[in-house]
């Protein structure tokens, strides 16, 4: 139930916003699951978790690989957009990991891929991350 796995990520608790992190990122890892994520309304309580001040930075790279996961799925990028989850991919080409900037990097080229949504790409900053990641 998506539903009990939001109120993981929404708890005061790290290892519980973590556990719900992992588990919806888990979902979003199967083609078949993507759309229950966008479906049941999950998108945005996920990427508010992210954004808050208390969320740790294993969490927060979590649902950023969720947000990731999900991109793959071309009708899933402009809800990622419109809903601000490109922060949490800018913040993966960030992070001086390798393996999180290659899956950032990745998704942002599959957004920039889109004539509809490659203007939001490059106004929320995309450029100036990009070429500290190279």
């Amino acid at each position: 139930d998506m539903q009990s796995l939001i109120g993981f990520v929404r708890n005061k608790d790290s290892t519980y916003r973590l556990f719900g992190a992992v588990a919806i990122g888990n979902i979003a890892s199967h083609d078949n699951l993507k759309s229950t994520i966008l479906d049941s309304g999950s998108l945005q309580p996920l990427l508010g978790a992210y954004g808050e001040s208390s969320t740790d930075i294993e969490t927060r790279r979590c649902i950023a690989h969720t947000v990731c996961n999900l991109a793959s799925n071309v009708t899933n990028r402009s809800p990622i957009i419109n809903q601000g989850g490109l922060a949490s991919i800018i913040f993966l080409c960030q992070s001086g990991v390798s393996e999180d900037m290659l899956a950032a990097l990745t998704t942002l080229r599959g957004f920039a891929s889109s004539a509809s949504d490659r203007r939001m790409v490059f106004e929320e900053g995309t450029l100036s991350v990009l070429s500290l990641a190279m």
